[in-house]
This record gives structure tokens, C-alpha cells and sequence, in this order.
């Protein structure tokens, strides 16, 4: 799809059945997907592109099962190269970091650190936060100047200014 149709919402967001979406790409497995992924209600699924659902089917069938077991190892090994020995996370910083981007230093451990944790564990650290620093009443109040911002008369004497 191109960028202005991943921005569309009527484009992208077409909520289907399990059993359509396994009509759609019948060498999927999607019951079995949808429960390893836990998914809380897998009976309407958004598929953002038909298209590609389609031709990923095609490509599982299309594809000896050896040959999609060491793309899947690749990307696996790949994916983890950073938690991985120094040589493997040299390797993956040389070719990712280095070559394709052009930054010569690595950050030290413990920014990585900090990082595969910040994004891993962001959003449950995050509820810990506002939950001890951001109380109802501090809620309420920006929930109210926020109303105070779209009132009408805010509006118009913003455009009447503009």
C-alpha cells in the first residue's frame, strides 16, 4: 500500500471473522495464531491489507517448509543479535548501526540496558508513574482544560485571531 493508503482509515481497517480471514489466506492458521496470541475477542480481526494476507498464503504455500524455517530461525537469531554474545552484537551494530546509519560509537551497556528495558517494560512502567504522580484530581484538571480549549467560543475567538 502506499503512505497515503496506510492513512486511510477506510483502506486500512476491515474488520473480518476468523472464518473469513481463513478464507482470505487459507494456509494461515488463524484460530491457532489468534489463541497463541491471546487474543481477547479473535471473532472480528482487522485485516489492514487483503492484498498481502493473500500473497503471504501464497508464499506459505508456495515456500518448502526448510526453507521457511531458516528464514523464521534468521530473523530470530537476528532479532536477538543485542542480547546475544559481544560478537554478535558487534556484527549487528556494524551492519545496522554503523553502515546503514553511520554512527561509529555503540552506547555503552547500560544505555542498551536502559533502552531494551524502556521498551519492553514503557508502558507498564509508565501506568506505575501516573498512578503515584498523576492523582484523579491533576486527570480532572486537564480534562477540563481541554474542554475549556474546544468550547466554541475558544474556537471562534482563536479563528477570529487567526
Amino acid at each position: 500500500m502506499t503512505k497515503e493508503d496506510l492513512r486511510d482509515p477506510e483502506k486500512t481497517y476491515h474488520k473480518k471473522s476468523v472464518a473469513q480471514l481463513q478464507k482470505l489466506s487459507p494456509h494461515i492458521n488463524w484460530k491457532k495464531y489468534l489463541k497463541e496470541q491471546e487474543q481477547k475477542r479473535p471473532s472480528t480481526p482487522s485485516s489492514a491489507n487483503r492484498t498481502f494476507f493473500t500473497a503471504v498464503s501464497k508464499l506459505i504455500a508456495d515456500t518448502p517448509l526448510e526453507d521457511l524455517k531458516t528464514y523464521l530461525i534468521w530473523h530470530a537469531v537476528n532479532g536477538s543479535a543485542g542480547l546475544l554474545s559481544d560478537k554478535f552484537v558487534k556484527t549487528s551494530f556494524d551492519f545496522y548501526v554503523t553502515t546503514l546509519s553511520g554512527t561509529k560509537v555503540m552506547k555503552p551497556l547500560w544505555r542498551r540496558a536502559l533502552g531494551a528495558t524502556n521498551g519492553t517494560l514503557g508502558d507498564v512502567v509508565g501506568k506505575v508513574y501516573v498512578a503515584k504522580h498523576f492523582p484523579p484530581s491533576s486527570k480532572h484538571s486537564m480534562d477540563e482544560l481541554v474542554r475549556d480549549l474546544l468550547t466554541p467560543t475558544h474556537c471562534a475567538l482563536k479563528s477570529s485571531i487567526g
